[in-house]
């Protein structure tokens, strides 16, 4: 699956490192509870979203 890429830009983003980070979240996500404290441009917490780990 294609990756989201965000509208909004932001130095430092996480869009390209995606790939990786994905692989830190837990296989089992039903009693997952996300929260991300900085969201710049929301490239992970989309990315999260869109693949239902959230």
């Amino acid at each position: 699956m294609s990756k989201f890429i965000s509208p909004l830009t932001w130095p430092g983003g996480k869009s390209k490192q995606w790939n990786l980070i994905k692989e830190l979240f837990p296989k089992e996500t039903k009693h997952l509870q996300y929260v991300e404290p900085f969201f710049g441009g929301g490239s992970v917490g989309l990315n999260a979203l869109r693949e239902k780990f959230i």
